[in-house]
């Protein structure tokens, strides 16, 4: 930038000589700061990673959340079997309110690995946001309820619960992995829905963790096995509930035990993603 003018008089030909050497100062000062400032062609190398959570885009909140769920025809493509509906009237929406009473079983750690987003496990981890809905073959009363037992899958049941950030979700992910590997192997009382009701027991096994999603096999009574998974992406967790029929093999479609869970959890993940 050019200079001014030079003043006439001595005192303002002072003050010009001083701005004139607080400029020089400050460019070479501004020199000395860009060679040993790190920069993307100084000492790249010298870097430390951006944390896991440092590019995890906006969170998905609000009204969103609802995307997330998969729908029938989504679900019928994944796994082979017609959903002609809903067994509630509309889909679970709100906070943690929504979520349910509290649990009173025994062993909440354990309980929130056989009943889906319990606000048990959630009570104290900030949701902000909360989505569940349960696809079948309808309300039960719609006379295609009862074709439920043509299928190898009796329902599917989502969920999705929204943190305040990334971080908040993948730590209460670790929670969630090291309380269900203490379960695997244990049996569950999960209190009666009213009065005058009975506990239903349930045992829990095959608890792993893979590419960011929690599964295991919940068993209740004689019934038959219920796939159950957790994911995490970006500020949301995912939750699946799959009970099958006994003697899958002799049903109407290709969902499996051991993966099919997870499938749907990831594809839930998938949505979060394309939604931050």
């Amino acid at each position: 930038m050019p200079a001014p003018p030079p003043q006439r008089g001595g005192k303002n030909t002072r003050i010009w000589l001083v701005v004139t050497a607080l400029v020089a100062v400050l460019v070479v000062l501004g020199v000395v700061i860009w060679l040993v400032a790190p920069s993307k062609s100084h000492h790249s190398s010298t870097h430390a990673s951006p944390g896991p959570h440092a590019n995890a885009g906006p969170t998905v909140t609000g009204d969103a959340v609802k995307k997330v769920l998969l729908n029938g025809t989504e679900l019928s493509k994944m796994l082979g079997q017609p959903f002609a509906g809903t067994l509630l009237d509309e889909q679970q929406y709100g906070g943690l309110e929504a979520m349910g009473k509290p649990s009173t079983a025994a062993s909440p750690d354990c309980f929130g690995v056989v009943v889906l987003a319990s606000r048990s496990v959630y009570e104290s981890a900030g949701v902000q946001s909360y989505a569940a809905v349960a696809w079948g073959q309808g309300t039960p009363d719609n006379p295609a309820f009862m074709n439920a037992v043509n299928y190898r899958v009796i329902y599917v049941n989502e969920a999705v619960v929204a943190l305040d950030s990334a971080a908040d979700a993948a730590a209460l992910f670790a929670k969630f992995s090291e309380q269900w590997k203490h379960c695997d192997g244990q049996r569950v009382s999960e209190p009666a829905a009213g009065p005058g009701g009975e506990n239903t027991d349930w045992r829990i096994n095959d608890v792993r963790v893979t590419d960011s999603v929690l599964a295991a096999t919940a068993h209740m009574g004689d019934a038959g096995p219920y796939a159950r998974a957790i994911g995490v992406q970006g500020n949301c967790l995912v939750e699946v509930s799959m009970p099958f029929n006994n003697a899958p093999e002799e049903k109407t479609g290709t969902a499996d035990i051991n993966t099919s869970g997870i499938d749907v959890a990831r594809a839930m993940m998938d949505k979060v993603s394309k939604l931050s």
